[in-house]
């Protein structure tokens, strides 16, 4: 009786595993390939930019693969600086309003529980 369980237990435990391993691959892939707030911002965002500053894919790699140049160096100042002073800023603003967000109604309702219990006593 006792090795009946021992191989019932094995065999969910088995399963379980393997299904959080599938689960997670293929959910992981959705969530990451088209679902991310990461890579929406870097596509739609940072990827434009890049190629308007630096050109096609092929062409930015055959300049990091030269030397440095005149060319090659205000091209990256260029494109370094507008990701520091614009990019950057908008990222951690939509961070930290979602955060602030969450700070407000946090001390909202402890505000509205010290309300009530100052209303009790």
């Amino acid at each position: 009786m006792l090795m009946g369980y021992f191989f019932v237990t094995a065999f969910l435990l088995i399963g379980s595993a393997l299904l959080l391993f599938l689960m997670t691959s293929f959910f992981g892939r959705v969530w990451c390939g088209y679902g991310c707030s990461q890579t929406v911002f870097v596509e739609w965002v940072i990827r434009p930019i890049e190629e308007w500053i630096e050109g096609p894919a092929l062409r930015r790699k055959r300049r990091d693969e030269m030397g440095l140049s005149f060319d090659k160096a205000w091209r990256k100042v260029l494109k370094y600086g507008y990701f520091f002073f614009v990019v950057d800023p908008l990222k951690f603003d939509a961070i930290n309003i979602r955060a602030l967000s969450i700070i407000y109604h946090q001390c909202a309702y402890q505000h509205e529980c010290q309300h009530l219990s100052d209303q009790k006593e």
